[in-house]
């Protein structure tokens, strides 16, 4: 059996085109959203960490409660993963509309009992617009659909490093010192650089 590795390839080239600015998708349509559309699977060990929020979850996500009981909205994927249930429209069913916005209830919930809501959140949400590859030596890049949504755009700056709201994601992914590694590496003008899983994706 062949076990995966424990570096990741970050593809600097493609994080160095782009910034992040998520405006909680304001006045535009569910399909419009990042929170809609993508299949979002969790491990057991995530699934029972979201669960264990839900009451407060449900606060926001008033459509978890059917007939006042919690609806079951984990689906068995391959793997051992969990696939997380969609609305008709494919919006996610832990998002939930404010003030004509698309927020998170997780991110929500998380915030209200003061934890860290990357502790909680799925990993392909926490890493949007990036994305980690499955393979055996995982690739974390630019995700392919990043740019057909709207709160991503193209950098027009030619500043060798990486935008501000990419170091965001970076740090809230591995941390501070992970980060400023990968930024020299992009001010360097690497194309490619391995660091050391840790962070959240030691819960790959």
């Amino acid at each position: 059996m062949f076990r995966r590795s424990r570096h990741a390839l970050i593809d600097l080239d493609s994080l160095k085109k782009f910034n992040h600015k998520c405006d909680g998708c304001a006045k535009r349509s569910a399909v419009a959203s990042c929170c809609s559309g993508l299949e979002v699977c969790v491990s057991k060990s995530e699934m029972i960490k979201i669960v264990g929020i839900i009451p407060y979850i449900v606060k926001y996500c008033h459509h978890l409660l059917v007939e006042d009981k919690l609806d079951n909205v984990f689906n068995k994927a391959e793997d051992g993963l969990y696939s997380i249930d969609t609305h008709i429209n494919g919006l996610c069913v832990f998002a939930y509309r404010k003030n004509s916005r698309i927020l998170c209830g997780i991110h929500s919930a998380a915030d209200v009992l003061r934890l860290n809501w990357y502790d909680l959140k799925p990993i392909p949400c926490i890493l949007w617009p990036l994305a980690i590859s499955d393979d055996l030596s995982p690739v974390i890049s630019l995700d392919d659909s990043a740019a057909s949504f709207h709160c991503n755009t193209g950098v027009s700056s030619r500043s060798s490093y990486l935008d501000s709201s990419v170091v965001q994601i970076l740090t809230n992914v591995f941390d501070n010192e992970s980060t400023i590694y990968i930024n020299h590496a992009a001010s360097k003008g690497l194309r490619y650089i391995k660091i050391p899983i840790k962070g959240i994706l030691a819960r790959l």
